[in-house]
């Protein structure tokens, strides 16, 4: 406990007296913890964030590569993107689970999209295509 909350919040916390009326709601204690919580909350938020906003990036470079015909190997399109081989396949299920029409041609060495497919993520207006806002979409 001392190493999650530091030594002042311990050593408050350890002269306590479950039984002691002075425990309220204002009580410093309890809006130390309230404090710590809304901090790691916040911390939480943020790093969920960071995880998603980092998983869409690897999807359009996988999107991209894909659009190009040049992954390469599995092996090699990994390293290139600096992720794992299962990692790669994970992306890639994610990808199938959103209807992305991707195999691996043999011959050409690199997944391919079976059907000319584009993915955006994003906001746009009502006026305009993802094409028109990123020319590297479609």
């Amino acid at each position: 406990m001392e190493r999650l909350f530091g030594s002042s919040f311990y050593n408050r916390v350890s002269k306590l007296n479950p039984q002691s009326p002075k425990m309220s709601v204002r009580s410093p204690i309890l809006e130390e913890v309230k404090n710590y919580n809304t901090h790691i909350l916040i911390y939480q938020r943020e790093n969920s964030m960071n995880i998603i906003m980092k998983h869409i990036k690897i999807i359009e470079r996988v999107d991209q590569s894909i659009r190009l015909q040049a992954t390469g190997s599995p092996e090699d399109f990994s390293a290139r993107l600096g992720i794992s081989k299962t990692k790669l396949y994970r992306i890639i299920n994610v990808m199938k689970t959103l209807d992305a029409p991707i195999e691996y041609d043999l011959s050409l060495q690199s997944f391919v999209y079976r059907e000319t497919v584009s993915f955006a993520f994003g906001f746009y207006a009502k006026d305009q295509s993802p094409e028109q806002i990123n020319p590297f979409v479609g």
